[in-house]
């Protein structure tokens, strides 16, 4: 059973559930705390922007190393560190200067995002190289998880918030990290992942032309979903659709859409994909198209006048904003991998981690630009029109997206062959690269013996 590969993704699930918990737990709390210590809401809120600033610049770093270390190692550490900079998060309320207590939670929460986005990519890498005729089904697993820690992380944090203060929460979240990377210590392989191929580098899948439009449309979608984050309650609220208590029903309603509607579609894409490899790119443009559609809706936007705003609009919208991100982010990784192997890329778990760095830098960097930006825009603008304004920028997003690869499919590389004309190999990642690091190798030099010996730790 401790050897099972299901049993050992259930483990691993947990873990990358409670990394991700650390993203969003202090949301509830953190600002009242910032300013009963004399700080404004201005510094609280560049806390919580340090956190996606530090992933997307972090992002690209790890996608780029991922390739040359072993990918368990890489979990385990940064899930460590998650584990501890909550515990000193939780003893940071000692402090009583406002300035000093700002300045401590946001160097925390820049070094918890270090942690959070390590584990987060060695997460998809190991995957990616785990269950390589799976992989979209096993994404849209993880991705439930995110979408879980995001819908129930204010929640649990409010609940032992007024349970036992504000330490509670980070130190019940750093001892659950603490004991689930231990579980993990016992339970995942410890051998190496396969390394890619000389020549493949973080470079060379940049270098790859259809990359650039999937990572496009996650900024974008991501930096429209920061936008509903920051606006809808406040909307809500003037709005007389809910009350202030009953606010976080919308933040239920649009996460519980995500997490329940992205294993459906890691399966719908897992078979799809065996027969029609340009699903990815039709389920990412139609999330698009329904993204902007929910946020026309959810205001409702002045340029719909026959649009009222009442509570079923706003079901809806939440609803759908939910499942376009899940239509949006479940297929990107996969497309970025398969495009990696079109252009000639190994495509294993080196290559699932570089694509989940890419994958993390862009939805980071669209989560701050759209917080950001959605802010000033909102208090500009109010949140109708604001919403409107995101909305034509993610349609605009989706035709240059489908332009693009209508390009590569009649000028470019053309059409991708299936799945089922090129069966993945079946043995297990560990055989594989217990062959390969015994097959001889010419070592010119103490660089790629430190190298080599680095990557079997």
């Amino acid at each position: 059973m401790w050897r099972t590969k299901w049993f050992q993704f259930a483990v691993m699930s947990a873990l990358y559930m409670a990394v991700w918990l650390s993203c969003s737990i202090i949301a509830p709390f953190f600002p009242p705390e910032a300013i009963k210590k004399g700080a404004n809401q201005t510094a609280a809120g560049f806390v919580f922007g340090a956190f996606s600033m530090t992933s997307f610049l972090i992002g690209t770093p790890f996608g780029r190393v991922v390739s040359k270390v072993n990918v368990k190692v890489m979990f385990l550490i940064g899930a460590g560190l998650c584990s501890c900079t909550n515990i000193i998060f939780g003893l940071l309320d000692k402090i009583q200067n406002g300035t000093l207590f700002v300045t401590s939670a946001l160097f925390m929460r820049a070094m918890e995002a270090v942690g959070s986005s390590a584990a987060m990519i060695a997460a998809m890498a190991m995957v990616g190289g785990k269950y390589p005729e799976n992989a979209p089904q096993m994404l849209g697993l993880l991705e439930m998880f995110s979408g879980l820690a995001f819908m129930m992380g204010p929640m649990i944090g409010l609940i032992l918030y007024q349970a036992g203060g504000y330490g509670l929460p980070f130190f019940s979240l750093g001892g659950l990290c603490l004991l689930l990377l231990i579980l993990n210590v016992v339970v995942l392989p410890t051998k190496a992942f396969v390394r890619p191929k000389i020549g493949e580098s973080f470079a060379s899948l940049l270098r790859i032309p259809a990359i650039w439009p999937i990572a496009l449309a996650l900024l974008v979608s991501t930096a429209t979903q920061a936008v509903f984050n920051v606006g809808i309650a406040y909307h809500t609220q003037k709005a007389g659709l809910l009350s202030a208590d009953n606010a976080g029903v919308v933040f239920f309603i649009q996460g519980g859409s995500y997490a329940l509607s992205t294993p459906v579609f890691g399966w719908m894409l897992n078979k799809l994909l065996r027969y029609y490899l340009v699903t990815t790119r039709l389920m990412l443009i139609f999330g698009c198209a329904v993204l902007a559609v929910s946020f026309l809706m959810i205001g409702p936007s002045p340029w719909l006048p026959f649009l009222t705003s009442n509570r079923y609009i706003l079901i809806v919208s939440c609803t759908l904003i939910g499942l376009s991100m899940g239509l949006v982010c479940v297929p990107s990784i996969m497309d970025m991998v398969l495009s990696a192997k079109w252009y000639g890329l190994q495509g294993g778990a080196a290559t699932y981690g570089m694509a989940s760095g890419v994958f993390l830098s862009c939805f980071h960097l669209g989560s701050f630009l759209g917080s950001t930006v959605g802010g000033v825009l909102i208090d500009r603008y109010k949140f109708d029109l604001t919403a409107s304004v995101f909305a034509m920028c993610v349609l605009t997003t989706a035709v240059f997206v489908a332009v693009t690869f209508a390009w590569e499919y009649q000028c470019g590389k053309g059409r991708r062959e299936p799945w089922k004309h090129h069966p993945v190999s079946k043995a297990p990642i560990e055989e594989t690269a217990v062959s390969l690091l015994s097959q001889p190798r010419d070592l010119d030099g103490p660089d790629e013996i430190c190298e080599l010996a680095f990557y079997e730790l």
